[in-house]
């Protein structure tokens, strides 16, 4: 079986895709630092690795270095994810001998055709990666909050019904997303009172601020709200940009609008 190792510090993405690959039979092998991935490199010698550039410890420009200058695993495809891929971010991956790169949040089609490409030595590289790329539409509810968990700096995300039920979540610690939805249910009336009285509308989100992290509450017409956790708050400018994105298709998915 092909045995795959994903680096990336975020829980979520690496659920997402090992899900994805599993989903192939592929083996999934995986590691939440640069230090961990180079170990398991080491010991597994994986047929491809997938690795975020930014992990704590030694980023994924040295994780690719370290493949492509090992003796007997040079020939090791890597494929690098990040949230930004821009020329800097291409330049330095072809530098490292980087594969081909995939931005952030991804398709898990997207993810699927550019591992098995890889394997079969038939991928456009990294000059591919300056063709934008129009996402597809997500077919499922479970679709949109994976891409959203896909982000850096994401923990998980959730949609919630009117009454504060979860309807979808990615995974999480046990229960947050269900106390989550509870509370921001409990908030709606008070923020639709709160956007009247300043005449400005209904408030279409919330943020809370925690220890450790943000959750983010967002209205969805008709359905109820999605919840997004980030451990980074230096992502949220990403977040709401995709929440703006995610928050029409949600509202329009067969399986939410019947």
């Amino acid at each position: 079986m092909t045995k795959i190792l994903v680096a990336d510090d975020s829980v979520s993405v690496r659920d997402v895709v090992e899900r994805a690959l599993a989903s192939r039979e592929m083996e999934v092998v995986s590691a939440s630092s640069g230090i961990e991935a180079i170990e398991r490199i080491e010991r597994e010698h994986p047929d491809l690795v997938v690795c975020d550039v930014l992990m704590p410890g030694r980023d994924g420009y040295e994780v690719c270095h370290y493949v492509k200058n090992h003796p007997d695993l040079r020939r090791t495809p890597v494929l690098l994810i990040s949230g930004t891929v821009n020329p800097a971010v291409l330049e330095e991956a072809a530098r490292v001998q980087s594969d081909d790169v995939l931005g952030k949040p991804f398709h898990m089609n997207e993810l699927v055709r550019k591992v098995a490409d890889l394997l079969r030595g038939t991928s456009n590289g990294i000059a591919g990666s300056l063709v934008p790329v129009e996402p597809e539409r997500p077919a499922t509810a479970r679709e949109a909050l994976d891409r959203l968990a896909a982000l850096s700096g994401v923990e998980w995300a959730g949609l919630a019904d009117r009454d504060g039920m979860v309807i979808e979540a990615t995974t999480g610690p046990g229960g947050e997303a269900e106390l989550a939805a509870a509370f921001a249910a409990s908030l709606a009336p008070a923020l639709g009172a709160i956007g009247r009285e300043l005449r400005r509308g209904a408030l279409q989100g919330v943020s809370i601020e925690y220890a450790d992290g943000i959750l983010t509450a967002h209205g969805i017409p008709g359905v109820g709200g999605l919840l997004v956790f980030l451990r980074d708050p230096g992502a949220m400018a990403e977040v709401r940009y995709w929440v703006r994105k995610a928050l029409p298709e949600l509202a329009h998915l067969p399986e939410l609008s019947e």
